[in-house]
């Protein structure tokens, strides 16, 4: 199996790391940005050397925010794509929204968000097929469950 790098950046400024709670968690929620930036300085912050600057402080590790995922892939300033946990693998992450079926941030699963880059083919074998495909299968052997009930 490859090789999978987690660097750590708990958002501990986040209204989700000090207001949500702990919960035990049995599967994995895939999330997209679905906006076309596919750096990580966007969402996680503040720079430790390796994201880079975020020029508008906007990243989601701030009080008043409604978003954070437990971890986010994307790419470093340097262009190569990298996976940082944002949030303890059992906190509730605040990923998706209200919908018919509830809010799945109260259904037990770590969630991850994807920055996307809808124009670039590399990154997306290198982010989506890669990166978040090896997350899952270390998150589905942590958690104890196959990638298939998930």
């Amino acid at each position: 199996m490859k090789h999978l790098t987690i660097y750590r950046l708990f958002f501990t400024n986040s209204d989700c790391y000090n207001k949500s709670g702990y919960q035990k968690q049995h599967g994995v929620q895939v999330h997209s940005t679905s906006g076309n930036n596919p750096y990580l300085k966007r969402y996680v912050g503040p720079d430790d050397g390796r994201l880079g600057k975020n020029q508008y402080g906007n990243y989601h590790n701030r009080p008043g925010g409604d978003v954070c995922a437990s971890a986010y892939i994307g790419k470093l300033q340097d262009g190569t794509v990298a996976v940082y946990q944002a949030l303890p693998w059992d906190l509730r992450c605040w990923l998706s929204g209200q919908g018919p079926n509830g809010n799945a941030n109260r259904m037990g699963y770590i969630g991850f968000e994807i920055a996307e880059n809808k124009n670039d083919d590399d990154y997306f074998w290198a982010a989506v097929m890669d990166k978040s495909v090896l997350l899952t299968a270390y998150l589905c052997q942590m958690l104890s469950v196959t990638p298939w009930t998930v």
